[in-house]
Protein backbone atom coordinates (compact mmCIF):
# COMPACT_ATOMS: atom_id res chain seq x y z
CA UNK A 1 0.00 0.00 0.00
CA UNK A 2 2.87 2.09 0.85
CA UNK A 3 3.97 1.77 -2.82
CA UNK A 4 0.61 2.24 -4.59
CA UNK A 5 -0.24 5.18 -2.74
CA UNK A 6 2.57 6.69 -0.03
CA UNK A 7 2.09 9.11 2.55
CA UNK A 8 4.66 11.43 1.32
CA UNK A 9 8.01 11.45 -1.27
CA UNK A 10 11.03 10.45 0.74
CA UNK A 11 13.16 13.31 -1.20
CA UNK A 12 11.10 16.32 0.94
CA UNK A 13 12.62 14.82 4.31
CA UNK A 14 15.78 14.92 5.12
CA UNK A 15 17.97 12.68 7.47
CA UNK A 16 17.98 13.41 11.36
CA UNK A 17 20.31 13.31 14.04
CA UNK A 18 23.22 10.90 13.54
CA UNK A 19 22.39 9.77 9.79
CA UNK A 20 23.00 13.25 8.79
CA UNK A 21 26.38 12.76 9.31
CA UNK A 22 27.38 9.24 8.87
CA UNK A 23 23.92 7.13 7.18
CA UNK A 24 25.87 3.99 6.46
CA UNK A 25 27.54 3.50 10.19
CA UNK A 26 24.50 4.65 11.91
CA UNK A 27 22.75 2.37 10.23
CA UNK A 28 25.39 -0.92 10.63
CA UNK A 29 25.22 -0.45 14.23
CA UNK A 30 21.40 0.21 14.46
CA UNK A 31 21.17 -3.22 12.70
CA UNK A 32 22.72 -4.99 16.18
CA UNK A 33 19.25 -4.67 17.12
CA UNK A 34 17.80 -7.35 14.80
CA UNK A 35 20.09 -9.84 16.28
CA UNK A 36 20.65 -11.17 12.39
CA UNK A 37 24.50 -11.63 12.79
CA UNK A 38 24.78 -13.11 16.14
CA UNK A 39 21.96 -14.69 16.26
CA UNK A 40 22.95 -16.76 12.87
CA UNK A 41 25.87 -18.02 15.24
CA UNK A 42 23.48 -19.03 17.90
CA UNK A 43 21.09 -21.12 15.87
CA UNK A 44 23.06 -22.01 12.78
CA UNK A 45 23.81 -25.24 14.64
CA UNK A 46 20.39 -26.18 14.59
CA UNK A 47 20.21 -25.17 10.69
CA UNK A 48 23.00 -27.48 10.50
CA UNK A 49 21.19 -30.47 12.57
CA UNK A 50 18.00 -30.16 10.48
CA UNK A 51 19.75 -30.28 6.87
CA UNK A 52 21.82 -33.62 8.16
CA UNK A 53 18.47 -34.80 9.24
CA UNK A 54 16.78 -34.58 6.15
CA UNK A 55 19.31 -36.69 4.54
CA UNK A 56 22.76 -34.40 3.54
CA UNK A 57 25.74 -36.00 5.31
CA UNK A 58 28.53 -34.61 2.86
CA UNK A 59 30.10 -31.63 4.56
CA UNK A 60 30.46 -29.96 0.97
CA UNK A 61 26.88 -31.03 0.16
CA UNK A 62 26.10 -29.16 3.65
CA UNK A 63 27.82 -26.05 2.61
CA UNK A 64 26.63 -25.55 -0.47
CA UNK A 65 22.61 -26.50 0.29
CA UNK A 66 22.58 -23.98 3.67
CA UNK A 67 24.89 -21.84 1.09
CA UNK A 68 21.67 -21.51 -1.39
CA UNK A 69 19.51 -21.04 1.37
CA UNK A 70 21.13 -18.17 3.01
CA UNK A 71 21.80 -16.36 0.05
CA UNK A 72 17.97 -16.74 -1.24
CA UNK A 73 17.21 -15.62 2.79
CA UNK A 74 19.55 -12.93 2.47
CA UNK A 75 18.17 -11.55 -0.29
CA UNK A 76 14.98 -11.90 0.62
CA UNK A 77 15.41 -10.18 3.81
CA UNK A 78 17.33 -7.14 1.98
CA UNK A 79 14.22 -6.46 -0.36
CA UNK A 80 12.37 -6.74 3.02
CA UNK A 81 14.57 -3.83 4.78
CA UNK A 82 14.87 -1.88 1.56
CA UNK A 83 10.72 -1.60 1.65
CA UNK A 84 10.38 -0.83 5.57
CA UNK A 85 13.04 2.06 5.11
CA UNK A 86 10.75 3.28 2.05
CA UNK A 87 7.60 2.47 4.40
CA UNK A 88 9.35 4.77 7.13
CA UNK A 89 10.89 7.63 4.77
CA UNK A 90 7.20 8.05 3.26
CA UNK A 91 5.28 7.86 6.95
CA UNK A 92 6.89 11.32 7.24
CA UNK A 93 4.40 13.02 5.12
CA UNK A 94 1.80 11.79 7.68
CA UNK A 95 3.45 11.09 11.05
CA UNK A 96 6.33 12.66 13.18
CA UNK A 97 9.44 10.69 14.18
CA UNK A 98 8.92 7.67 16.20
CA UNK A 99 10.65 6.66 18.89
CA UNK A 100 11.26 2.89 17.33
CA UNK A 101 9.96 1.49 14.31
CA UNK A 102 7.40 -0.61 16.03
CA UNK A 103 5.38 2.53 16.83
CA UNK A 104 6.11 3.52 13.20
CA UNK A 105 4.29 0.74 12.05
CA UNK A 106 1.72 0.78 14.17
CA UNK A 107 0.54 3.85 13.00
CA UNK A 108 1.21 2.66 9.43
CA UNK A 109 -1.08 0.08 9.64
CA UNK A 110 -3.82 1.93 11.33
CA UNK A 111 -3.69 5.11 8.66
CA UNK A 112 -3.94 2.09 5.66
CA UNK A 113 -6.50 -0.56 7.37
CA UNK A 114 -7.80 1.05 10.26
CA UNK A 115 -8.90 -0.97 13.33
CA UNK A 116 -8.29 -4.10 11.40
CA UNK A 117 -4.17 -3.01 10.53
CA UNK A 118 -3.37 -3.42 14.07
CA UNK A 119 -4.73 -7.06 13.71
CA UNK A 120 -2.93 -7.77 10.30
CA UNK A 121 0.35 -6.20 11.72
CA UNK A 122 0.32 -8.52 14.94
CA UNK A 123 -0.46 -11.50 12.65
CA UNK A 124 2.65 -10.68 10.54
CA UNK A 125 4.97 -10.75 13.90
CA UNK A 126 3.82 -13.49 15.16
CA UNK A 127 4.96 -14.84 11.89
CA UNK A 128 8.14 -13.42 11.24
CA UNK A 129 9.21 -14.03 15.02
CA UNK A 130 8.15 -16.94 15.86
CA UNK A 131 10.68 -19.20 13.95
CA UNK A 132 13.73 -16.98 15.15
CA UNK A 133 12.11 -17.37 18.95
CA UNK A 134 12.25 -21.25 18.39
CA UNK A 135 15.27 -21.11 16.71
CA UNK A 136 17.05 -18.98 19.44
CA UNK A 137 15.54 -20.97 22.24
CA UNK A 138 16.50 -24.25 20.86
CA UNK A 139 19.83 -23.24 20.29
CA UNK A 140 20.39 -21.67 23.88
CA UNK A 141 19.27 -24.62 25.40
CA UNK A 142 21.31 -26.99 23.57
CA UNK A 143 24.40 -24.76 24.21
CA UNK A 144 23.98 -24.60 27.87
CA UNK A 145 23.23 -28.48 28.20
CA UNK A 146 26.34 -29.29 26.15
CA UNK A 147 28.55 -26.74 27.72
CA UNK A 148 27.04 -27.45 31.17
CA UNK A 149 25.76 -30.96 31.49
CA UNK A 150 23.94 -30.59 34.78
CA UNK A 151 21.88 -27.97 33.21
CA UNK A 152 18.94 -30.32 31.14
CA UNK A 153 18.20 -29.16 27.64
CA UNK A 154 14.22 -28.71 28.90
CA UNK A 155 14.15 -26.85 32.05
CA UNK A 156 17.08 -24.06 30.31
CA UNK A 157 14.50 -23.93 27.50
CA UNK A 158 11.54 -23.17 29.69
CA UNK A 159 13.87 -20.43 31.42
CA UNK A 160 14.44 -19.03 28.38
CA UNK A 161 10.77 -18.95 27.24
CA UNK A 162 9.85 -17.33 30.38
CA UNK A 163 12.85 -14.50 30.45
CA UNK A 164 12.33 -13.63 27.20
CA UNK A 165 8.45 -13.38 27.89
CA UNK A 166 9.17 -10.55 30.80
CA UNK A 167 11.62 -8.76 28.89
CA UNK A 168 9.25 -8.46 26.13
CA UNK A 169 7.10 -6.84 28.32
CA UNK A 170 9.27 -3.72 29.18
CA UNK A 171 8.17 -2.41 25.84
CA UNK A 172 10.50 -2.15 22.87
CA UNK A 173 11.76 1.01 23.10
CA UNK A 174 12.79 0.54 26.91
CA UNK A 175 14.08 -2.99 25.78
CA UNK A 176 16.25 -1.74 23.02
CA UNK A 177 17.68 0.64 26.01
CA UNK A 178 17.88 -2.57 28.39
CA UNK A 179 20.07 -5.25 25.65
CA UNK A 180 22.42 -2.32 23.31
CA UNK A 181 24.90 -2.37 25.77
CA UNK A 182 25.16 -5.82 25.73
CA UNK A 183 24.96 -6.08 21.90
CA UNK A 184 27.50 -3.45 21.57
CA UNK A 185 29.63 -5.79 23.65
CA UNK A 186 28.62 -9.35 21.68
CA UNK A 187 28.71 -8.04 17.97
CA UNK A 188 32.14 -7.04 17.66
CA UNK A 189 33.37 -10.94 18.88
CA UNK A 190 29.97 -12.01 16.17
CA UNK A 191 31.33 -10.08 13.29
CA UNK A 192 34.62 -11.18 13.32
CA UNK A 193 34.45 -14.93 13.86
CA UNK A 194 32.11 -14.86 10.97
CA UNK A 195 34.38 -13.38 9.38
CA UNK A 196 37.08 -14.82 9.97
CA UNK A 197 35.08 -18.37 9.15
CA UNK A 198 35.16 -17.37 5.60
CA UNK A 199 38.54 -17.81 5.22
CA UNK A 200 39.16 -20.36 7.70
CA UNK A 201 40.13 -22.46 4.73
CA UNK A 202 43.17 -20.57 3.95
CA UNK A 203 44.31 -20.18 6.84
CA UNK A 204 47.26 -22.76 8.52
CA UNK A 205 46.21 -22.03 11.94
CA UNK A 206 42.69 -20.78 12.43
CA UNK A 207 42.35 -20.94 16.14
CA UNK A 208 45.81 -18.06 17.02
CA UNK A 209 43.99 -16.27 14.50
CA UNK A 210 40.20 -16.24 16.51
CA UNK A 211 42.26 -16.00 19.82
CA UNK A 212 44.39 -12.70 18.90
CA UNK A 213 41.47 -10.87 16.85
CA UNK A 214 38.77 -11.81 19.77
CA UNK A 215 41.61 -10.91 22.68
CA UNK A 216 42.12 -7.42 20.92
CA UNK A 217 38.62 -6.30 20.28
CA UNK A 218 37.96 -6.78 23.97
CA UNK A 219 38.46 -3.99 25.55
CA UNK A 220 37.14 -1.45 22.96
CA UNK A 221 34.13 -3.92 22.49
CA UNK A 222 33.53 -3.93 26.39
CA UNK A 223 34.13 0.05 26.12
CA UNK A 224 31.48 0.30 24.08
CA UNK A 225 29.04 -1.62 25.65
CA UNK A 226 29.98 0.83 29.00
CA UNK A 227 29.45 3.78 26.64
CA UNK A 228 26.21 2.98 25.39
CA UNK A 229 24.79 3.73 29.34
CA UNK A 230 24.24 7.51 29.55
CA UNK A 231 23.63 7.61 33.20
CA UNK A 232 27.29 5.87 34.20
CA UNK A 233 29.13 9.08 32.35
CA UNK A 234 28.85 10.99 35.60
CA UNK A 235 29.90 8.15 37.53
CA UNK A 236 33.58 8.47 38.84
CA UNK A 237 33.87 4.96 38.37
CA UNK A 238 32.70 5.41 35.06
CA UNK A 239 34.29 8.56 33.68
CA UNK A 240 37.74 7.84 32.49
CA UNK A 241 36.04 4.88 30.38
CA UNK A 242 34.39 7.16 28.46
CA UNK A 243 37.22 9.46 27.77
CA UNK A 244 39.44 6.38 27.28
CA UNK A 245 36.30 4.90 24.78
CA UNK A 246 36.35 8.68 23.04
CA UNK A 247 39.80 8.36 22.55
CA UNK A 248 39.50 5.81 20.04
CA UNK A 249 38.96 5.78 16.33
CA UNK A 250 35.73 5.95 14.80
CA UNK A 251 33.95 5.14 18.52
CA UNK A 252 31.83 7.80 18.40
CA UNK A 253 30.05 6.02 15.17
CA UNK A 254 30.36 2.33 18.02
CA UNK A 255 32.97 0.98 15.90
CA UNK A 256 36.30 2.13 17.74
CA UNK A 257 37.03 -1.90 17.88
CA UNK A 258 37.29 -2.04 14.09
CA UNK A 259 41.08 -1.11 14.08
CA UNK A 260 41.94 -3.40 17.15
CA UNK A 261 40.32 -6.39 15.08
CA UNK A 262 42.69 -5.52 12.45
CA UNK A 263 45.76 -5.36 14.72
CA UNK A 264 44.42 -8.68 16.07
CA UNK A 265 44.11 -10.31 12.75
CA UNK A 266 46.98 -9.10 11.43
CA UNK A 267 49.02 -10.47 14.44
CA UNK A 268 47.13 -13.88 14.61
CA UNK A 269 47.97 -14.13 10.79
CA UNK A 270 51.97 -13.70 11.08
CA UNK A 271 51.94 -15.82 14.03
CA UNK A 272 49.83 -18.61 12.41
CA UNK A 273 52.12 -18.40 9.25
CA UNK A 274 55.33 -19.10 11.67
CA UNK A 275 54.20 -21.52 13.09
CA UNK A 276 53.46 -25.41 11.98
CA UNK A 277 49.84 -25.98 11.04
CA UNK A 278 47.09 -26.73 13.30
CA UNK A 279 43.83 -28.22 12.98
CA UNK A 280 40.83 -26.20 14.28
CA UNK A 281 37.84 -27.80 16.00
Amino acid sequence: MSIVKPMGSPHFYHPMGEYAHSPLLSGFVEGYNTLDGAGSIAFGIVVVETVRDLGVKSPKQLAISIGKAGLIGGLMMAVVYVLLSYMGATSLGQFRPSANGGIALVQIATHYFGGYGNILLSLIVIVACLKTAIAMSSAFADTMSDIFPKFKYLPVLIFAVVMSALLATMGLTEMIRFVMPVLMIVYPFSICLILISLIKPLLRRPRIVYQMTTWWIAIPAILSGITTIPELAHAPVFSWLFKLNHILPMAQYGMGWVLFALIGFAIGLILSVKQAPQSFK
